[in-house]
């Protein structure tokens, strides 16, 4: 099948995407900076993901030491003075994405970071994570960003647990209680649907399921309804039809229907599931790049991210858009009862046992 190349053309795209002064990835061939913490960690993440042996994983772990605040235990880009200083807390917004991203790829490791994740030492000493998660997370009006936020929340301190710091078992216990407090009945998910429409309030569950129940290994609750909002996403989507395409949009899709059709024994409208992966992945092949690997859309590279304006959007492959959908193909081949040839990623990926 075309999606069987695949490993051998990104590994050629991302031997060219290594800049070796810094030991680090640039995030597309003509991205506007040469190298950043998002490319390298997703460039490490894709030499996992296809068995590559890193160029010099000692020295790209440095150089996200080197970016890394003793502070927070955020990590910042060199170019972190051009942030949209418009929200009061965009420093927080911008550091715990690369956090959330750089810690999967500690934990992964084995190996600790520079600084643990101090951000989060606030929620032991007062048990305030669930003020802070109806307060200081925009479930009403940006929800996807509110179930991204649980996920660094989560993620990084599991890598804090996971180097001793065994305090923060509490705070994710807490974080449970306001989840399940907060999840809809009706269609399984979280947030305002207002907001941002049926499909946002899926790209929010992804993040946050990723970074609790999916690591956990927890089935949430209302599986079935979850499945029937994601198929009634994809087939009302814009972005998940014919001649387009965004890898947030079809990764968070499909990564929770694989969870779900395994959590509910394949049983729950199993035709439909595999119909909609059958046609889906059909028009994936159609998003393929002509340099080896994937755009972030259907238009072009991802322009911005988490706050950087990273690229002019050519159309090229990028580190974003490679990563996210040859997850999703993983995902889409579980389902369909195939064994895709390359691993889960550390970053955006999830435990699985089917």
């Amino acid at each position: 099948m075309w999606y069987d190349s695949k490993p051998e053309s990104i590994s050629y795209w991302l031997n060219k995407m290594w800049n070796n002064d810094e030991s680090a990835y640039r995030l597309s061939a003509s991205s506007i900076y040469k190298h950043s913490v998002d490319a390298t960690t997703l460039g490490l993440d894709l030499c996992h993901m296809f068995n590559i042996k890193e160029k010099n994983l000692k020295k790209s772990l440095k150089y996200l030491d080197e970016r890394q605040d003793k502070k927070t235990g955020f990590y910042y880009e060199d170019y972190a003075d051009k942030l949209d200083k418009s929200n009061h807390r965009y420093l927080e917004i911008a550091g715990s994405y690369l956090g959330f991203q750089t810690s999967s790829l500690f934990l992964h490791h084995n190996i600790k970071p520079k600084y643990l994740y101090n951000f989060y030492r606030q929620f032991i000493y007062d048990s305030s994570i669930e003020h802070y998660m109806t307060n200081n997370m925009p479930w009403e009006n940006a929800p996807t960003g509110a179930g991204g936020m649980v996920d660094q929340t989560a993620t990084m301190m599991r890598c804090n647990i996971h180097f001793g710091e065994i305090e923060y078992y509490e705070v994710i216990d807490s974080m449970y209680n306001w989840l399940n407090k907060n999840q809809n009945e009706n269609n399984g998910l979280w947030g305002n649907i207002e907001s941002r429409g049926l499909s946002g309030l899926i790209l929010a569950a992804y993040h946050l399921m990723r970074g609790m129940y999916f690591i956990d290994k927890l089935i949430p609750n209302y599986p079935e309804k979850i499945i029937d909002s994601i198929l009634k996403s994809l087939n009302e989507t814009d972005l998940l039809q014919v001649g387009a395409g965004e890898a947030c949009h079809d990764m968070d899709h499909f990564v929770m229907l694989e969870r779900m059709f395994f959590y509910t024994d394949q049983s729950y409208k199993k035709e439909e599931i595999i119909s909609q992966t059958e046609k889906r992945i059909i028009h994936l092949k159609k998003m393929v790049m002509v340099d080896g690997g994937f755009s972030f859309t259907s238009h072009g590279t991802i322009k911005n991210h988490y706050g950087y304006n990273v690229t002019t959007g050519n159309l090229e492959s990028d580190m974003v858009g490679t990563v996210f959908y040859m997850e999703t193909l993983f995902r889409m081949l579980l389902i369909l009862g195939e064994e895709p040839k390359w691993k889960s990623s550390i970053t955006h990926g999830v435990n699985f046992v089917n």
